[in-house]
């Protein structure tokens, strides 16, 4: 759960500052060193967020900084296939996508519109699929 929290630490900027704190959380943190130089967006670790968006399909990304890595977690109906599409707002605009069948296995694609358009050399890494009634 969130907090709101006051420090006084001088690795983090002086004033309000938002710190993770857990998978989808971050931490309302009010820094009341006057001295601290630090500036937003240096300090203690590395950056980190997440986000997620749920319609038909479920997404949840984690950014993290700190191990250059990019947690994405797709979810939606097992036995039915699904996707995500990123950087467009329709097929018409070419998107890269992430497709997941029906029995959990995912490739990559570069959509056209209206179209499967072509798949693409794998650069995800399959970290777990779980199958299961529903979704």
């Amino acid at each position: 759960a969130a907090k709101n929290k006051t420090v006084s630490d001088p690795a983090l900027p002086r004033g309000c500052s938002a710190l993770a704190s857990s998978q989808d959380s971050f931490d309302a943190v009010f820094n009341d060193m006057h001295s601290s130089e630090a500036q937003c967006g240096q300090g203690a670790g590395h950056g980190r967020a997440v986000g997620k968006q749920q319609s038909l399909v479920a997404l949840r990304l984690e950014i993290d900084e700190a191990s250059q890595s990019v947690l994405i977690e797709i979810r939606g109906d097992d036995r039915k296939w699904f996707g995500v599409g990123f950087g467009a707002t329709s097929m018409m605009d070419r998107p890269y996508a992430i497709i997941v069948d029906g029995w959990g296995n995912v490739s990559e694609r570069r959509l056209e519109d209206h179209a499967a358009g072509s798949l693409l050399e794998s650069s995800v890494e399959v970290l777990s699929s779980v199958l299961s009634g529903g979704k």
